[in-house]
């Protein structure tokens, strides 16, 4: 089996994989808080880095209907 890499052929899909990375480099040591699922079934998780505390959703982008990851903002309704 030959696995290959999708690379990125315009400006939104590497803003896509920037926007990847960027959420990796936060999850990388840090500790899982809490996790679970929301009432419409995605997935939330909450992190914690040093001070630093991360809420995101993993659920269905409206757009693609792909799943992705989303980062809460501060100050979001739940």
């Amino acid at each position: 089996m030959t696995d290959t890499l999708n690379i990125p052929t315009n400006r939104d899909e590497a803003d896509q994989v920037a926007y990847g990375d960027s959420v990796i480099k936060q999850l990388l040591g840090a500790t899982i808080c809490a996790f679970g699922a929301t009432h419409t079934g995605e997935i939330f998780l909450v992190t914690r880095k040093g001070d630093e505390r991360q809420e995101f959703i993993i659920g269905k982008d409206a757009d693609t209907g792909e799943i992705a990851i989303f980062e809460v903002e501060e100050g979001a309704p739940a």
